[in-house]
């Protein structure tokens, strides 16, 4: 059931098999909706299994705003696909090993406050920063899988909608993506599809290579395809574009 102002209205019945298949009680979820998570789960393989999820180190209280020693990445300085202002500069001695990072990783924010998790590759001008505890480091360690499938992936709508609605189950508060969160998001059968992975990589690199320009047309098309991989039907796509704006 859902609440509608001042009274509760029922959308619709969950068995409670499925909330132990998802870890929780689904609450204003559709027969629809659940349906799509269904579809989405497809077949059982899960993000997890492919890479490792990282936390940076705690080195907020030790940093300054000079520019000496090494520069420090927040989860506020990460965008999708690219990087905005430092958090500071580290120059108090040993680095914790967790704070360095690796050119051809994922980082992303580790505080989750709204539907849309913000995912961006390192690349090679920012390998040798370091990062604090508000984002947390993906490294693709399965040889079948590469980092900007992985990205396009964490940044699609239709992966969103579905950590936001059957991960998170639509919280309201801040939530952390650690390794709980990436054991739970859902990967199609991309081997199969050899052909759509290699467009979304594409577009995932046009992205970088052209500086932004044409980013936000390169995300729409990553999105379809991604809706191709998970088999989504017309209605199931503007189900999930009304509900990722």
């Amino acid at each position: 059931m859902t609440r509608r102002e001042d009274r509760f209205q029922v959308v619709g019945s969950v068995d409670k098999e499925e909330c132990r298949r998802f870890g929780f009680y689904l609450n204003d979820i559709s027969e629809t909706e659940l349906q799509l998570a269904h579809q989405v789960l497809g077949n059982g393989q899960f993000l997890g299994s492919h890479i490792t999820n990282v936390r940076g180190a705690a080195l907020q209280s030790k940093l300054s705003k000079h520019r000496r020693g090494e520069p420090v990445i927040s989860g506020r300085s990460l965008k999708r696909y690219y990087f905005s202002e430092l958090a500071g500069y580290y120059d108090q001695g040993d680095v914790p090993e967790k704070a360095r990072i690796r050119a051809g990783n994922i980082l992303i924010q580790n505080i989750v406050t709204q539907r849309h998790l913000v995912a961006q590759l390192v690349d090679e001008a920012h390998k040798d920063h370091l990062i604090l505890d508000s984002v947390n480091q993906i490294q693709v360690i399965s040889d079948s899988i590469s980092s900007h499938f992985v990205l396009a992936l964490l940044n699609s709508k239709l992966v969103n909608w579905f950590v936001y609605y059957f991960v998170f189950a639509q919280a309201t508060l801040t939530m952390h993506f650690d390794n709980p969160i990436t054991d739970r998001i859902p990967v199609p059968d991309y081997q199969r599809q050899s052909a759509l992975v290699a467009s979304i990589e594409a577009e995932v690199k046009k992205i970088y290579a052209n500086r932004h320009a044409n980013e936000r047309s390169s995300q729409e098309r990553i999105d379809q395809y991604i809706y191709q991989l998970y088999g989504l039907s017309a209605d199931q796509i503007a189900l999930v574009e009304a509900n990722m704006p």
